[in-house]
């Protein structure tokens, strides 16, 4: 093998798969309203390290391996597309309508251990609705971002006929953290409990419970040991952020989206600052989140405190790699093959012209060789037709159109 570690790739069929799942989840996308946009691979160094603490353990930077390339020492291939949307948001905040959905399907960089659903180079495929931060918060957005993430993924799975028993974990960060106020747990002490809460899914509940005896009081653990296994969110209710919550919660009910509570949803201590969600495969909870997201006040302030913008986003994440793990081709693809024969390769050169030029996909048989030769490549390239047109075709001024997949065959008149 010669392909670096820890980068994927693909081999022809996988890649019609990849292709068919990004135009599946860019059509969603569109259906709502969301507009792309694409940003460099690359951003400064400096900015990157701004926007994220561990910057530095997960960056590849640029180093020019040609002469006077040294202008590229100030730049690193993005490892997320948040900070870039930051940067995209201020620089052409006069061009753009709030609030601002949109839409970014591109290759991020990042070092990671390589293992399953976890690679060094993957694509992400986000949404967000960005808004300015003097306006007030729609928790219609909030449900939004969910119900247009899981109608992507329901998508893919309905068209490679794939099952996964989703689930999607919803919490409110401020709101635990008011509640965890509210029980005197504050500071330090508050920050090791959301971590450990965050590694709820990581260990057995009997360690979760030890350890969080170990940060605050036991009358308090228990306490929060009961919202976690009843997935009670109305012992909040005395809480002021407890109607975002459920504000939220309505809108999801008529949308229809099945969700789900749980405290342990507590993503981005230091980002996110409303709704969080991530999506499980109930089946498969090792896998870790397939995708996540949630709501954030300050995306644009570690670059410019004074002009602040807030919004709500969702990502996928390992959900394409689960696809591409589960999916097979459903069918064959809608390509034509045009057999190669000596007596007509010229006179089908115009109707092969005019295929392609209807947008059907189309390619001659390389060489004249044997019909079962023929037949064998355009089965091995999942191919669905073959057009044959031999010396007794060429007689009747017809040509043949056979679906590989069925056996049928029909004839069609050769001149056009």
């Amino acid at each position: 093998m010669y392909r670096p570690g820890g980068f994927p790739e693909f081999n022809p069929k996988q890649q019609v798969i990849w292709d068919k799942m990004l135009e599946i989840i860019t059509d969603v996308f569109k259906k709502h309203n969301y507009q792309h946009i694409w940003t460099p691979a690359v951003e400064p160094i400096e900015l990157l390290k701004k926007g994220w603490d561990i910057i530095e353990q997960q960056v590849y930077g640029l180093y020019g391996l040609a002469q006077g390339t040294e202008d590229t020492k100030d730049y690193a291939l993005h490892f997320d597309l948040t900070i870039p949307l930051a940067r995209y948001v201020l620089d052409h905040q006069q061009d753009i309508v709030f609030p601002f959905s949109r839409y970014q399907i591109q290759p991020v960089w990042r070092w990671e251990s390589h293992k399953r659903g976890r690679y060094k180079e993957f694509w992400q495929c986000d949404i967000d609705t960005i808004r300015r931060s003097e306006t007030n918060v729609w928790q219609r957005y909030d449900s939004q971002s969910i119900y247009v993430m899981q109608s992507a993924m329901n998508a893919v799975c309905d068209y490679f006929g794939i099952t996964i028993n989703f689930v999607a974990k919803i919490n409110h960060l401020n709101l635990t953290k008011s509640y965890l106020d509210s029980l005197k747990i504050s500071g330090t002490a508050q920050w090791q409990t959301l971590k450990l809460l965050d590694n709820y899914f990581k260990m057995p509940a009997d360690i979760f419970k030890t350890k969080l005896i170990e940060l605050v009081w036991i009358e308090d653990s228990w306490k929060i040991i009961q919202i976690i296994e009843t997935k009670n969110y109305e012992m909040f209710s005395h809480l002021p952020l407890y109607q975002e919550l459920t504000q939220i919660i309505h809108y999801l009910n008529l949308m229809n989206i099945s969700f789900e509570y749980d405290m342990c949803i507590v993503r981005g201590q230091n980002y996110y600052s409303g709704m969080v969600v991530e999506w499980y495969d109930k089946d498969d909870m090792a896998l870790g989140s397939l995708a996540a997201g949630g709501r954030y006040d300050k995306l644009t302030d570690f670059i410019d405190t004074k002009q602040s913008f807030g919004g709500v986003g969702t990502s996928l994440g390992r959900f394409t790699s689960l696809i591409m793990e589960k999916a097979q081709l459903s069918s064959a693809s809608e390509t034509y093959l045009f057999l190669r024969f000596p007596e007509s390769f010229e006179s089908l050169i115009p109707l092969y012209k005019q295929f392609t030029e209807s947008n059907k996909s189309s390619e001659f048989y390389p060489t004249e060789a044997k019909f079962a030769k023929q037949l064998e490549y355009a089965n091995k390239k999942n191919m669905r037709y073959a057009i044959i047109c031999g010396e007794d075709e060429m007689k009747k001024g017809i040509y043949l159109q056979k679906d590989l997949t069925t056996g049928e065959q029909k004839e069609c008149p050769l001149s056009i």
